[in-house]
């Protein structure tokens, strides 16, 4: 920005103050649209949509089979992070969405939904680690991979408080940089209320939302599991299953770094 053009918009900022206009300039890393500022794309490599998007119906279970649905965590922000134990990039990432998940205070939900054919070998990773502010989720009919157009793993869905996609993210994150609490919690801010009078159900304050209330004690911080298997290698192959069906081959998956 130019000196010449900053000095004319304070002027203009000024005159319109005067007036008892209020002003706001958003940056290069803000959103008008969610109006908080974005964390920058070094710290979250996220494509963001220019219209929030609707997400389509899919339901899963949680560790103990039970149904359970996006609109559930109706309410809040959240994020949905598809992953798998055979991912190595997945689980580099998972204890920070943990620590995420614990900061989280009421303002934001952190789903982990599990990707693995293998469900038992998916329940040992997850008591061997002890998260402890994540719940297990599971999707044995794969219906999240093929509707939510996975292109490779992980991916994470950044969800507005009204369940709409407001950006993904294809890779691991640091999700617990400090930049990324401050931008949920101001989006929370900006939008659950709105969102949770409209809302007439949902799991807001349940079992499936931890905020800092620890669900097990935290027995390891080893993020690797001794029993995977290694993950595969990336692919220009990518073929993608139906909803109802299940990835047909892991060769076809990339793996984001």
């Amino acid at each position: 920005m130019s000196k010449g053009f900053r000095a004319v918009m304070i002027g203009l900022s000024s005159a319109l103050a005067a007036a008892g206009v209020i002003v706001v300039v958003f940056g290069s890393d803000s959103s008008p649209r969610d109006g908080a500022t974005r964390p920058p794309a070094a710290t979250l490599p996220a494509v963001w949509h220019d219209a929030p998007r609707e997400i389509p119906d899919i339901a899963w279970t949680d560790a103990a089979g039970a149904p359970v649905r996006l609109e559930d965590f109706a309410g809040r922000p959240a994020l949905l992070n598809l992953w798998a134990t055979w991912c190595a990039p997945c689980l580099r990432e998972m204890p920070m969405l943990d620590a995420l998940a614990g900061e989280a205070e009421g303002a934001f939900s952190a789903i982990a939904l599990n990707q693995d054919r293998d469900i038992e070998g998916a329940r040992r990773y997850w008591e061997e680690n002890g998260f402890a502010h994540l719940a297990l989720f599971l999707d044995p009919s794969f219906e999240a991979f093929g509707a939510l157009a996975v292109r490779g793993l992980p991916l994470t869905l950044i969800v507005d408080a009204r369940g709409r996609e407001i950006a993904r993210v294809e890779g691991a994150v640091e999700w617990n940089a400090p930049e990324i609490l401050r931008w949920l919690k101001a989006l929370s801010g900006r939008e659950s209320r709105r969102a949770r009078v409209r809302s007439s159900g949902g799991y807001r304050g349940s079992r499936y939302f931890r905020g800092s209330t620890a669900s097990a004690p935290l027995r390891s911080s080893k993020w690797l599991c001794g029993s995977l298997t290694p993950p595969v290698r990336p692919t220009s192959a990518m073929t993608w299953p139906r909803a109802t069906e299940a990835p047909r081959s892991t060769s076809n998956l990339r793996l984001w770094a």
